[in-house]
């Protein structure tokens, strides 16, 4: 009787442990039992930046596979302790490093999986970049400032262009990362430039206010740029709203200085800021009623106080410190403050200092450039003037593009300790040559730097990061931390699996160190879900269907705060969020394709749905004196479900104004209210066809039943 065949392996395993580094084709009938790499390719890593690389492994008998390597870099380990290693977290295997200012150059890595028996061997190459000075890696250079703001009163959509920097490369790919904004367009214009579009609903406008853009730059050589981008929306509250408008103080004056404009404001209000206060700014004088939406923006920093009263401060970029042989630049900005009065729908109240125009600060530089003191090294700078003068310089350094001051050098003892005077000359942001001191680590900011204590479920700021991670089980998970890291917030993000249809509910719960917030994300990166108060305690509740999602828990402000998470998947027989449907009246959107309506006799229509922007037109012809009433019937939750009435006479005229552009004329009299249901009676003065128009505010959708009747 022939033996199993698998009692042949353990000779083969063996015989490969015996040819130690030589790979064998399989000795079992020809079965290669060797481990798979997945795809495993060369390499770019800049000097104090951690390289992260996932190790993707397959093991065709299915064996536990455990990874090592080999490697031409000198010192990785000293004493025991290595900046290099393999990490599992799970049965998932990944490669870190961050290298050091000597690690400059190319080297190998020879990865080696092994099952216990058969193993494989991958080698790449890694080359490291020093962080000083242009290294290769993609810039934006618009929109300018942090962001953009839109007022619904005046455009409902963003617009603008995104322009990207990279000398030696011949072009850039320019997209949107998760979080993503549903509905977002990004459109290429050339291979250094892209226009974005995004007309945002009203789901996506209540709330905080804003939404971050998340943009990725991809040259496909080197680790893509990535940059947050603040999407500020204007909504226009109606007369109804409760609450009183923040108040804004600010004391204007002209600036004589190097250093970039510091604009400085006192804010207070009984509810609290919404977000940080903005600053507008621009070059040009934007006049007497400023559209911010063409202006750059600048968020403020909470300096002291709390976002009830406190002093907030932001940096204006000096426009002529770049170009000192201009001379005086005048800069007009304005302070705009947005209150909490309404969590989750319109009626916030926007504040702006000034109340009509902009400010104006005469921007100059001191006659000759101080001579002292200078910046501390590793000062933020955008030009060489800012660092004090001869003996400095301001230069890129690390992976974000960000410029720092430091000393320049010839030898080593020029340096200050913990830096090193390294020797190829790097170019300054305005393209002196010169030999300057790097910090020992190689960076003013370095990833492997935390100034906080993190929690276990770490590394998960990104949603890459969380897909490494296991997913998060049901009930509430404590000791959560959110913190800064390597001076950048700390975001936390979680997986989600859920089995089936179900009612699910994400909840954070917080102290007031910091503000949190909440959303739930979809496998596609869309936006499920937000919920941003002023507080730390946050729910998110929706159905979804089977599949993997995740939460994403982000703070407003950058101290420690440490929370619980909770989420539960009851099964439901519910569905998923479905796009709103227009009715089976349609086309009913305008004068010429109304709805007739015989009044008299009583007109009751169910069913009805305002969708996509498109009103609703009902026609009736009236005699002098008659009074028509009219009553419309819908749940009212958020306002992104707020329906409006408006009367028109036969020319179009709007016999009841209530715009997004003024809502000073809205009344609920005239059915216009900001609850559910609406009812209007119009009395003729004059015979002739009327219009009744049904018009969701702001973009608002819901479905409605409507009735006419005649009043005696």
């Amino acid at each position: 009787m022939l033996r199993p065949t698998a009692r042949i392996f353990p000779s083969c395993s063996r015989a490969l442990a015996l040819l130690a580094l030589v790979a064998a084709a399989g000795c079992a009938q020809g079965i290669d039992n060797r481990p798979i790499f997945g795809d495993l390719t060369d390499r770019v890593a800049f000097v104090g930046a951690e390289l992260t690389i996932a190790l993707e492994v397959t093991d065709p008998s299915g064996d536990p596979v455990k990874v090592r390597f080999e490697t031409d870099a000198p010192n990785l380990c000293k004493d025991g302790r290595c900046r290099a290693g393999i990490v599992t977290d799970q049965g998932t295997q990944s490669f870190h490093w961050v290298p050091r200012p000597d690690d400059v150059g190319r080297h190998r890595f020879t990865f080696i999986a092994s099952d216990g028996g058969a193993s494989a061997r991958k080698t790449i190459t890694v080359e490291v970049r020093s962080s000083v000075g242009y290294n290769g890696l993609p810039k934006f250079l618009q929109p300018l400032g942090n962001g953009v703001t839109i007022d619904l009163g005046r455009t409902p959509c963003f617009d603008f262009d995104i322009v990207v920097d990279d000398p030696d490369s011949p072009a850039v790919t320019i997209s949107q990362e998760a979080p993503l904004l549903e509905g977002a367009i990004i459109t290429e214009n050339d291979s250094f430039s892209a226009t974005f579009e995004w007309c945002p609903t009203p789901d996506d406008t209540f709330g905080s206010g804003f939404r971050e853009l998340h943009l990725q730059a991809d040259d496909g050589v080197n680790p893509p740029t990535e940059k947050t981008f603040l999407l500020v929306v204007r909504y226009p509250a109606k007369p109804e709203c409760p609450g009183e408008l923040p108040n804004v103080t600010h004391t204007p004056a002209d600036w004589d200085s190097d250093a970039d404009i510091r604009i400085t404001a006192h804010v207070d209000d009984d509810s609290g800021l919404k977000h940080a206060p903005i600053v507008y700014y621009a070059t040009s004088d934007p006049g007497p009623d400023p559209d911010v939406s063409r202006m750059a923006q600048v968020p403020m920093t909470l300096t002291s106080g709390t976002r009830e009263s406190g002093e907030w401060s932001a940096e204006i970029p000096n426009p002529v410190v770049k170009n000192p042989a201009a001379g005086t630049q005048n800069v007009y900005y304005v302070v705009s403050a947005t209150d909490n009065d309404d969590a989750l729908g319109p009626c916030d109240h926007t504040a702006s200092f000034p109340a009509v125009g902009t400010s104006r600060a005469v921007v100059s530089l001191p006659s000759v450039a101080p001579a002292g003191p200078t910046p501390d090294p590793c000062s933020p700078c955008a030009a060489d003037r800012q660092c004090g003068g001869a003996g400095h310089a301001c230069v890129r350094m690390g992976n974000r593009g960000d410029a720092f001051c430091v000393p320049t050098c010839v030898q080593a003892s020029d340096c200050p300790g913990g830096y090193v005077c390294p020797p190829e000359p790097v170019s300054s942001v305005d393209d002196a040559r010169e030999r300057v001191c790097v910090p020992d680590a190689g960076a003013c900011v370095v990833d492997e730097v935390s100034t906080c204590a993190d929690d276990p479920q770490e590394d998960n700021d990104t949603r890459a990061l969380a897909d490494t991670r296991p997913a998060l089980k049901q009930g509430t998970t404590t000791s959560l931390v959110s913190c800064v890291s390597g001076g950048t917030k700390d975001e936390d993000w979680y997986r989600l699996q859920v089995t089936s249809t179900s009612q699910v509910e994400v909840s954070i719960d917080g102290n007031d160190a910091s503000d949190l917030d909440l959303m739930l994300i979809g496998p596609d990166g869309k936006t499920l879900g937000v919920s941003e108060t002023t507080r730390s305690d946050e729910v998110v509740t929706t159905c979804l269907g089977p599949g993997t999602y995740y939460a994403r828990v982000y703070s407003f402000g950058s101290e420690r705060n440490t929370y619980s998470l909770t989420w539960t998947a009851r099964a439901a027989s519910c569905n998923a969020p479905t796009a709103c449907k227009a009715d089976a009246y349609e086309s009913d959107d305008g004068m010429s394709s109304a709805r007739a309506v015989d009044w008299r006799k009583g007109y009751t229509v169910a069913g009805n749905s305002i969708c996509g922007g498109s009103d609703d037109w009902y026609r009736v012809d009236l005699v002098a004196g008659d009074t028509v009433a009219v009553q419309a019937e819908f749940v009212h939750v958020t306002a992104a479900d707020d329906l409006d009435f408006h009367f028109l006479d036969a020319n179009g005229a709007d016999l009841t104004p209530c715009s997004e552009a003024d809502t000073s004329t809205c009344s609920a009299f005239q059915g216009q209210s900001l609850d559910s249901n609406e009812y209007y009676d119009f009395n003729a003065a004059t015979s002739g066809t009327y219009y009744l128009v049904v018009h969701g505010f702001a973009g608002a959708e819901n479905n409605y039943d409507i009735r006419f009747w005649k009043l005696d």
